[in-house]
């Protein structure tokens, strides 16, 4: 029986011959340390990854909720928002949490959960502004979506 150095320095395919002379089954697919391990007897067969669970047949998500990432559904206050179109865009707004989209009309008040607020409110944009009368540059940091949230 050869060493591992000695396996080491044969090709895949010198180890799948090698292999097939001394009984153990290898694949195409092994690597040559899978193989190595194989024909030395040290291979341990990986632990089964754990899948997740299908949903049932039929069976279609919870309406008219906003639900975690864990399926829990998450009751937030409601909130009145508008955002606000500007010179250079007029153009609807789609906001996504946790996979529930909403489009949403520029200038036209809607109520949307605190989540879809908080979104937005993450929305920035950092940038450099030089004042024009003195010259300095200085980090500002302006809304994406200028918008107005009031509680329902």
């Amino acid at each position: 029986m050869k060493t591992r150095d000695d396996l080491e320095e044969l090709t895949k395919a010198e180890l799948a011959e090698y292999a097939e002379v001394q009984g153990v089954k290898v694949l195409v697919l092994d690597t040559k340390g899978t193989m190595i391990d194989k024909i030395l007897g040290e291979y341990t067969e990986p632990a089964e990854k754990k899948v997740a669970k299908p949903a049932e047949k039929g069976a279609l998500p919870p309406e008219r909720g906003l639900y975690d990432l864990q399926g829990n559904k998450i009751n937030e206050p409601m909130y009145n928002l508008t955002i606000y179109s500007s010179e250079s865009d007029s153009s609807d707004v789609s906001l996504v949490v946790n996979g529930h989209n909403l489009l949403i009309q520029r200038n036209v008040e809607v109520q949307v959960m605190k989540p879809f607020v908080d979104m937005l409110k993450d929305a920035v944009i950092y940038t450099n502004v030089q004042d024009p009368d003195t010259g300095i540059i200085s980090a500002r940091q302006i809304q994406k979506y200028p918008h107005q949230a009031s509680p329902v």
